[in-house]
């Protein structure tokens, strides 16, 4: 009876209920969020960019994109015209990247102070793609991170093994803070996760830079410095312990404290290793020394993903009968 019972409940783990973007929900979520945990006395005026898919989602980006603009309107923010944005930003010849230099730009030029955007991705688990959309606004004038969050495209979400991973990494950095605070390193980016295609290593530093403390640290987005990091690395063995003077290069230009790099070996729905380390570059005793590391292991035990995949499929039934 028993054996009768999990096998109808692995079964249910194949079972992907469609559901379609709710956008309202997700641009309401977006501007409360936004203008709760964003200083309205620092920052005054807001422009939304831009959403990568890489994900299975399909979705009218357009009608997206005016929606989350038209909820910004909500918040204590300024919001910039999408037309006026586009017009600028065509100037700028800004395409799919912006660097550091055109963001100061883009500041000087528009007024912007606050500029979002961000991803949506796959976080494949019991045969589902449970979707997520990672935002980030970044100060134009500063260059870095300082608002991000990852929500669910529906209500439901399922934790992967990374979540789990990425969470035993932020609690080993938020332990060590006072130590990488007394190295003097206040401003942090990231030089390269290796073992992984380039889709997921965007995935788990976005998911990082979510969860690690902006108000400790400034972060500096990886998407606006990644261009000049692939074209330093190429001109030298992959990995920052073989390019010490790229990586003190892009350092010096921006202004950057630290890079943290590492390894990675992923499985969404069973196990994920993550291998992190935080090099200091700033020109003092503590230069290229090792500040912070942490080897992470974020595992899901069969049975539990099977119980929550049974649950989530008693709810959607029950959703769809009333």
């Amino acid at each position: 009876m028993i054996k009768k019972i999990l096998s109808i409940m692995v079964g249910f783990v194949f079972i992907s209920p469609c559901f379609s973007l709710d956008s309202s929900y997700l641009c309401e979520k977006i501007a409360k969020s936004i203008n709760d945990n964003i200083n309205g006395l620092e920052y005054k005026k807001i422009a939304f960019w831009r959403i990568i898919n890489n994900s299975s989602l399909t979705y009218d980006e357009y009608d997206f994109s005016q929606l989350i603009n038209i909820n910004l309107l909500t918040t204590k923010f300024e919001v910039t015209d999408r037309f006026k944005l586009n017009q600028i930003l065509k100037e700028m010849e800004i395409g799919k990247e912006i660097s550091p230099e055109q963001m100061k730009e883009l500041n000087e030029r528009a007024g912007i102070d606050l500029f979002l955007y961000g991803t949506f991705y796959n976080n494949t688990i019991a045969d589902k793609d449970n979707v997520s959309l990672i935002l980030k606004a970044i100060d134009l004038k500063k260059t870095k991170v300082v608002w991000a969050i990852e929500l669910p495209i529906t209500k439901q979400y399922y934790v992967t093994s990374l979540d789990l991973a990425i969470d035993q990494l932020i609690k080993s950095f938020s332990t060590s803070t006072s130590r990488i605070s007394q190295k003097n390193i206040k401003r942090i980016s990231f030089w390269e996760i290796r073992g992984i295609e380039s889709d997921k290593e965007k995935q788990i530093i976005d998911k990082l830079i979510v969860k690690l403390p902006k108000d400790q640290f400034e972060i500096v987005d990886r998407d606006a410095i990644l261009r000049l990091i692939q074209e330093l690395s190429a001109q030298r063995t992959p990995g920052i312990e073989s390019t010490p003077q790229q990586a003190e290069e892009i350092a010096k230009k921006y202004d950057i404290d630290g890079f943290i790099y590492g390894s990675a070996q992923l499985n969404l729905a069973t196990r994920s290793e993550l291998t992190l380390q935080m090099m200091s570059l700033r020109k003092d005793e503590s230069w290229l020394s090792l500040v912070w590391g942490y080897k992470a292991i974020g595992e899901l035990r069969q049975i539990e993903l099977i119980i929550n995949s049974a649950i989530s499929f008693v709810l959607t039934v029950a959703i769809l009968l009333i």
